[in-house]
């Protein structure tokens, strides 16, 4: 259901999340008849969990501000992300240019609009990182 908000609200996709390619329902078995299936586009990288303490503070300042947009995303299509965290952001320092990319929304809650974004930002990045977000930069640790 998110990727497919996700791909109503932009066709042309988002940099920070993977496109769907396919998706429909499957019987799996007589004890699981009713399942779902989502095929998505690959995506580079890897969890961000363990890099983030190495990562350069201009890398965590995009990363930051990549989440952040991802999750108002989610908010702007009526989902707040109920199980965020930094191994569900695949970060790439590519050659030229570095990727984010927000997977595993297996666990939701739809709300409004309106609901803030900060109890994911604070979940994912801490609240010394959220509180100083106020500024242009990220200077979180």
């Amino acid at each position: 259901m998110t990727y497919e908000k996700i791909h109503e609200k932009s066709p042309n996709g988002y940099l920070f999340f993977a496109s769907p390619c396919a998706a429909g329902k499957v019987c799996c078995s007589s004890k699981c008849p009713d399942g779902y299936i989502l095929v998505i586009t690959k995506v580079k990288g890897t969890p961000l969990g363990p890099r983030w303490t190495e990562t350069s503070l201009k890398n965590k300042g995009f990363i930051y501000n990549q989440v952040q947009s991802a999750i108002k995303v989610l908010r702007a299509i009526g989902i707040a992300w109920a199980d965020p965290s930094t191994h569900n952001i695949l970060f790439h320092e590519g050659e030229h240019k570095p990727s984010v990319s927000v997977i595993d929304f297996e666990l939701i809650q739809l709300c409004d609009e309106d609901v803030p974004i900060q109890p994911e930002m604070i979940f994912i990045f801490g609240q010394d990182a959220v509180q100083h977000s106020e500024s242009s930069r990220y200077s979180g640790g």
